[in-house]
């Protein structure tokens, strides 16, 4: 009896430190593929340098007298916290997902190759002054950068057993594509009922419905926006 109990702790005691180990190795692991906070790196292709600095909440601002720098550096950040999202939306709009998910993605890229959202972008790259391209340039060149610095790839690469791949120009239109696609509404649902809420609706209630936006919205092109809502008066 006693040798059973000896062998039975033995055996929990290798359980408890197997556990343990491969607890602490996946947390080093998916330590590894966080993002640098801290620290310098020299690039033989930067004209002035930038600073990066984080708030208390992790929100950050990029500092450079290089506009071409600063966008290498914004490429840098987001491949290094969110590459895989970056990727997810590439491959949303060019109909590659089935790379990363296999089978379960065919029907969707299927349904995306269709519109050869890959050549447009790659026709579009081409198509940008000179200006624009370099600045491009600077910006793919600071996501692959930012990709390789990761001491360990995303963990959802891990999940997937599956390896990024680099950063091209033309990706980025990509990105912009898929935020179209999200954006829109297929059937044309909301455009019909805004229309017949248009013909019905007195035009008070209409405009007090569907406001444009207000104080807390920040546009890209314009002055700000108020809240000038009223109360529809009709009845």
């Amino acid at each position: 009896m006693k040798f059973m109990l000896r062998i039975g702790y033995y055996l929990l005691a290798t359980l408890v430190v197997a556990v343990a180990t491969i607890g602490i190795v996946a947390y080093l692991t998916l330590r590894s593929s966080l993002p640098d906070l801290e620290g310098d790196f020299n690039d033989i292709g930067l004209d002035a340098g930038f600073q990066v600095d984080r708030d208390a909440q992790g929100l950050v601002t990029i500092t450079s007298t290089s506009r071409l720098d600063t966008a290498y550096a914004l490429g840098f950040l987001h491949a290094q916290e969110r590459f895989f999202q970056m990727d997810l939306l590439r491959r949303n709009s060019a109909g590659e997902l089935s790379e990363l998910f296999g089978s379960l993605a065919l029907a969707h890229d299927s349904k995306m190759r269709v519109f050869r959202f890959r050549v447009m972008a790659e026709q579009v790259r081409k198509g940008l002054p000179q200006e624009t391209q370099t600045l491009l340039q600077r910006y793919t060149q600071g996501v692959n950068r930012g990709l390789s610095e990761l001491r360990v790839r995303p963990f959802e690469y891990l999940l997937l057993q599956k390896t990024p791949t680099a950063w091209r120009e033309a990706d980025t239109f990509l990105v912009l594509y898929s935020m179209y696609l999200d954006l829109q509404n297929s059937d044309g649902a909301r455009e019909r009922s805004l229309a017949v809420m248009q013909d019905q609706l007195p035009e008070d209630w209409y405009a007090f419905l569907t406001p444009q936006g207000g104080q807390w919205d920040a546009p890209l092109l314009g002055d700000a926006l108020t809240n000038d809502l009223r109360i529809p008066e009709t009845p």
